[in-house]
């Protein structure tokens, strides 16, 4: 019997000098390949001598599961990634073990899993930037009828004021 993996192809060679071979399914000929779960059989015949033998094939599923897509974190953060899957071993390219690790550094995250012999592997980037000094200054008095700006002097993708406006500066 044979215990293989989704996906996989199983051949079949067989090498009996001057034989005809027919298969269960009627093929005929030396070779077959396998791909499904299932119980196959061959009749080998030289002359009047016919020998007859059969396999029992069973492809295993692989444990797929998906980290997500890559990640930008902000120097204070870290990522809970997870193998989202049932499998007899767990590994990561940072040593761990188990179905879930915390990311807090910058790199590529490679996890793999293991069920049955069959194994599935996923990899994540993840980048980590550095925190802006964000000051919009002294606290500052004005008069009402002149108002006053505040500007943001760092770069960001994106910025988001109080009242939900959005843009590097701000009309007060």
């Amino acid at each position: 019997d044979q215990i293989l993996c989704e996906g996989d192809v199983f051949p079949i060679a067989l090498t009996v000098p001057q034989a005809t071979y027919e298969w269960q399914d009627g093929q005929t000929g030396p070779f077959y390949e396998i791909n499904e779960d299932g119980t196959y059989s061959v009749v080998a015949r030289v002359g009047r001598c016919t020998q007859q033998d059969q396999l029992s094939v069973v492809f295993n599923p692989i444990p797929v599961f998906e980290l997500g897509r890559d990640t930008v974190l902000c120097e204070d953060q870290s990522l809970t990634l997870n193998i989202d899957v049932m499998a007899d071993t767990y590994s990561w390219n940072t040593g761990a073990t188990g179905p879930q690790i915390d990311v807090n550094t910058a790199g590529e995250v490679v996890a793999t899993a293991q069920l049955d012999n069959c194994s599935f592997s996923d990899q994540v980037f993840v980048d980590i930037q550095q925190k802006s000094n964000l000051d919009l200054g002294p606290d500052t008095s004005f008069c009402e009828d002149l108002g006053y700006r505040l500007q943001v002097n760092v770069g960001g993708d994106e910025f988001i004021w109080q009242d939900g406006s959005t843009g590097p500066s701000y009309q007060v």
